[in-house]
């Protein structure tokens, strides 16, 4: 796969990688100005043609059949050109390569589908995963030897050679005497000189440098990855102590069922305490302690799954069933929440990931009951990829905006729709055609935020624009 024949020029797994970091060098610096907002549909370009190598170099037959896998780290990539929310692009940044590397490699794995998804799994995945680093030394020689390779083949010396002389006629003779015969065609060239001077000027060396390294990256990446995978088996569970399972799922459920008892008279309420700092305290802190008691209790029940004696069994059939209580009650608080206060990023996002816990849970439920045991880890880790992917390409800000507004008609409503100035122009549209019917007071809010968004978008250049902004021009 990256042997040099006697005419080549590049590997392709070079080739690609000079071309990645061509584009992104080109194509990316507007972010460290403008940040997440620079990644438009230059970034879904440039995923969608890192993944599609992959793809294509994929020495495993079975991967390009798993659109299980594709499709949602297609659908993540699609939404930098879809939508402007900065808040979801952030975290994008982070879970797109994660997902593509994790899923990657377990379509690189022999007999993947039948692969019991454990700890030791995890650990052998994590050394595949970071084996780019060491591929770093490899991947400089190998672009060293392929450049002098490059100057030394005879064919290429002529191609350069050509190359060379037509663009010295170009800048010398041809363009010169064609710019004073015309004035369009010479207006036409004194924009290219602008955008070429701009280029020399504007950190050309710091350009040249991340050029390098992210070819350098993006070389050993493709070394460290494209390759079949076989991992050792996973290792037979030891048996936990009956006892000691059973004293700690038991004490652990009696304190659940004690919590839940005392709830019991306030806890389905309809209304919450009308000092602003009390609502907080009972239901946003409340929430996440029962959500991250809801992931403890999810982690015991991986950890004592089939390893126990019936009776244990038994107790942690009870366990997670009342576990998926604790998370229906933190649901709960959040919906009085959203109700009284509507929406934002973090309790959208709190909604959905209750809704994702419950199905977990339910799951864990049934798995408890089922006579054949559950590669629940897998099921869990695939579920979250298309969760998240599904999230990417909603509508998020629309959905905060218009529920808000209209969760803000209700008499006992406690929401503020000036705060949602937070949003991006992705809800533009709406909020100019509609804000002067949300309420006087927050008038001077939503023009200064239409006039910020105007510029913000002005300063774009094309390729870091995306679909909702085109629309909402």
């Amino acid at each position: 796969m990256n042997k040099l024949t006697s005419s080549s020029w590049f590997s392709p797994n070079t080739l690609v990688a000079l071309g990645l970091a061509f584009f992104m060098v080109l194509t990316h610096w507007g972010f460290w100005d403008k940040g997440v907002l620079a990644l438009g549909w230059n970034a879904t370009v440039f995923w969608l043609a890192f993944l599609g190598f992959l793809y294509h170099q994929s020495p495993s037959s079975g991967m390009k059949k798993k659109s299980v896998i594709w499709i949602p780290l297609v659908l993540m990539s699609l939404s930098f050109g879809l939508y402007e929310n900065p808040w979801l692009k952030f975290i994008s940044l982070a879970v797109l390569p994660l997902s593509t590397g994790m899923f990657y490699l377990y379509g690189q794995m022999k007999n993947a589908n039948s692969r019991w998804w454990g700890f030791n799994f995890l650990a052998q995945l994590g050394h595949y995963f970071i084996s780019p680093v060491l591929k770093t030394e490899k991947s400089v020689m190998q672009i060293g030897n392929e450049i002098f390779r490059f100057k030394t083949n005879k064919r290429a010396k002529s191609i350069l050679l050509g190359l060379v002389l037509l663009f010295i006629l170009l800048i010398v003779v041809v363009i010169p005497l064609l710019a004073s015969a015309d004035e369009v065609f010479n207006s036409y060239v004194v924009v290219l000189t602008e955008a070429m001077q701009d280029l020399i000027e504007g950190n050309l060396v710091w350009r040249i440098f991340s050029f390098a390294l992210l070819s350098v990256a993006f070389l050993a990446i493709f070394m460290g990855w494209i390759n079949p995978i076989e991992l050792k088996d996973e290792p037979e569970l030891k048996a936990h102590d009956d006892w000691i399972s059973g004293i700690v799922l038991g004490g652990l459920l009696g304190t659940y069922l004690l919590f839940l008892y005392i709830q019991l008279s306030y806890l389905f309420v309809g209304t919450l305490p009308l000092d602003f700092d009390s609502t907080v305290q009972f239901v946003k802190s409340g929430f996440w302690q029962l959500f991250f008691l809801s992931i403890l209790n999810g982690l015991l029940f991986f950890s004592f799954y089939r390893r126990t004696q019936k009776h244990v069994q038994v107790i942690l059939k009870v366990f997670i069933i009342t576990s998926g209580l604790l998370l229906i009650s933190a649901g709960w608080r959040m919906a009085l929440y959203v109700t009284n206060y509507g929406f934002s990023y973090e309790k959208f996002f709190a909604a959905y990931t209750t809704v994702f816990g419950l199905l977990v849970f339910l799951i864990l439920v049934w798995s408890s009951f089922s006579k054949k045991k559950q590669n629940l880890f897998k099921t869990f880790s695939f579920m979250a990829l298309w969760f998240y992917a599904i999230a990417t390409i909603l509508p998020i800000e629309q959905i905060i905006l218009k529920s808000n507004v209209a969760l803000a008609e209700r008499e006992d409503s406690r929401i503020e729709l000036y705060e949602l100035t937070m949003l991006s122009a992705d809800v533009y549209n709406i909020a100019e055609r509609e804000y002067v019917l949300w309420g006087k007071d927050g008038f001077e809010y939503w023009d200064a935020w239409l006039e910020e968004r105007e510029t913000e978008i002005k300063e774009r250049d094309w390729f870091e624009t995306n679909l909702s902004l085109v629309l909402n021009k």
